[in-house]
């Protein structure tokens, strides 16, 4: 893999790493879909609300980057075919909450085991010690880029001064 090195700030190795995790990003997206709902879009949609639960619509953009339209689309065709559910938040009766179907949490795990057999079969000569410090430091690269995200250091929650 070849970097590219702008500017000669010492980022500790980060630009490497971010170079190596948009390489894994790419090469893991380009295993072929195997059907209508295991694009990323609807994946996304699908695994977070497996994790979090039932949301409203308009909540969504925040946990899955992608926009409102686009999500409104995959809730849609999601629908149509069973895997998901709108219902009225109870809270606010104009306001819809989407959910998984247990045809939809069926189908997430479906789609999970193809992409574990997927990975099986292209790290079938790595070593269990190797995976296994794999998977602790993805763990935990994760919970410290959310613990980051919420943080006051993250550009998202700066507040800037108006001058």
């Amino acid at each position: 893999m070849q970097t590219n090195k702008l500017g000669d700030r010492d980022l500790g190795g980060r630009a490497d790493l971010l170079d190596a995790l948009s390489a894994l990003l790419r090469a893991f997206y380009s295993l072929a879909a195997t059907d209508d709902h295991s694009d990323k879009g609807a994946s996304k949609l699908l695994g977070y609300l497996n994790s979090c639960g039932p949301q409203r619509l308009s909540e969504l953009p925040k946990g899955i980057p992608l926009d409102l339209s686009t999500i409104s689309r995959h809730c849609a065709s999601l629908a149509r075919d069973g895997l998901l559910e709108r219902t009225e938040d109870p809270t606010d009766g104009r306001a819809v909450r989407v959910n998984l179907t247990q045809a939809g949490r069926e189908h997430l795990a479906h789609l999970r085991n193809q992409k574990a057999t997927l990975l099986k079969n292209a790290t079938e000569h790595w070593n269990h010690e190797d995976i296994g410090n794999l998977t602790r430091l993805l763990t935990q690269m994760s919970q410290d880029l959310e613990t980051f995200a919420k943080s006051d250091q993250s550009p998202k929650n700066k507040k800037t001064e108006n001058i």
